[in-house]
C-alpha cells in the first residue's frame, strides 16, 4: 500500500473483494444483475485503464482515449473477458492494483489527471481512484447480498 490515501483506500477495497471471490461460491448473471465474472470484467477493464492512464501521465506520455460511451465500454469489456473464470479476473484484478500502487509509490504528478474516454470528463487522479474504491466496494456489496 502507498502513502497517498486515495490508492490507499483501493488497494483496501480491491483487496477486499478479491478475497471475497476466492472464498465464496460464483454468484451467476441473474437477468440484467452481473454476477461474479461480469463484475471483475468491468472493474479489469477499468483498472487496466486507470494503470495504463496514471503510467502515461507519470512519462508525460497522451493515452489514446477510446471513441465510445462509458456504457458501451462497459459492454465492450463483458465481451472481451468473456470465457475467464472468475478465479483468473480476480486475480488479474489483482494484478493491476499491484501495478497501480506501483506507479503511485514511484510518484504521479499532483494535477495528473485521467479522462476515460473521449467527450468524458478529466478527473483528477486522487478524485477518480476515490470514486473507484467506492465503486469496487459497492460491487462487493452487492454481490455479496446477491448470495456470493
Amino acid at each position: 500500500m502507498t502513502d497517498t490515501p486515495a490508492s490507499g483506500s483501493l488497494q483496501v477495497t480491491v483487496s477486499s473483494l478479491v478475497d471475497f471471490v476466492r472464498r465464496h461460491d460464483h454468484v451467476p448473471r441473474s437477468g440484467s444483475r452481473w454476477g461474479t465474472c461480469e463484475v471483475l470484467a468491468h472493474l479489469v477493464y477499468w483498472h487496466e485503464r486507470y494503470v495504463e492512464c496514471l503510467d502515461a501521465a507519470r512519462e508525460g506520455r497522451v493515452v489514446a482515449l477510446p471513441r465510445a460511451t462509458l456504457k458501451e465500454l462497459n459492454a465492450r469489456a463483458l465481451v472481451d473477458l468473456s470465457g475467464i473464470d472468475s478465479q483468473s479476473l480476480a486475480s488479474r484484478l489483482a494484478v493491476a492494483q499491484d501495478r497501480l500502487d506501483r506507479l503511485v509509490a514511484a510518484g504521479v504528478p499532483a494535477d495528473a489527471t485521467i479522462q476515460l474516454a473521449a467527450g468524458t470528463r478529466a478527473w483528477p487522479w486522487l478524485e477518480l481512484l476515490d470514486r473507484a474504491a467506492r465503486h469496487v466496494s459497492g460491487h462487493e456489496h452487492d454481490l455479496r447480498r446477491a448470495g456470493g
